[in-house]
């Protein structure tokens, strides 16, 4: 490379480095491009460890993947809840053509049953997750929670008498793995 053309790759900014080596290798000449980044300044840099700040990043998605999940169930299962009420009051003092529509006492108990067993689950399985991974699930929950609303339905669930499901336990956790692998490769 001629001195001029090298005083002149040396000269520009990283713009006109970006235009020139895009128009180099929209030209097909790759030996141009090569140049142009032979040519770039280098710097050194000083960073956290990055392995460090890929898992508190993953961590970050897992948690925040838990708590809306976590909300949305326990959102699904409260609308149940109030729905199961209202029929029961209906059925009890209501005539019976207010009554006789559908869902039926039973399939609101059902539902309401099937939100909480996944609510459970979603724990269940956070916390197999977590295992996996040496961390601690309930300082997990408890970080960065608005009013420890996680926590709260935690508690709500456990003194539930539901069952989990397996299969929802372990999809739960696969859902966090799947998350953590993106995140922290």
């Amino acid at each position: 490379m001629s001195e001029i053309k090298e005083k002149f790759y040396e000269k520009l900014n990283p713009q006109e480095r970006v235009r020139l080596a895009i128009s180099a290798l929209t030209r097909c000449d790759y030996e141009e491009g090569r140049r142009l980044t032979r040519s770039c300044q280098k710097f050194t840099y000083s960073m956290v460890d990055r392995e460090y700040v890929d898992r508190i990043n993953a961590i970050s998605w897992v948690k925040m993947h838990f708590s809306y999940t976590c909300v949305y169930y326990y959102g699904k299962a409260e609308l149940f809840e109030v729905l199961l009420i209202t029929k029961k009051l209906l059925t009890e003092f209501a005539p019976p053509e207010y009554t006789s529509h559908k869902p039926s006492i039973s399939d609101l108990e059902s539902a309401l049953t099937d939100q909480l067993s996944k609510l459970k689950s979603l724990f269940q399985g956070f916390d197999q997750f977590c295992e996996s991974k040496g961390l601690n699930s309930k300082n997990l929950i408890e970080w960065f929670e608005v009013e420890n609303a996680c926590a709260k339905i935690y508690e709500y669930i456990s003194r539930a008498n539901i069952e989990c499901s397996s299969e929802y336990t372990e999809t739960f956790k696969n859902d966090f793995e799947a998350i953590w692998m993106e995140a922290a490769p």
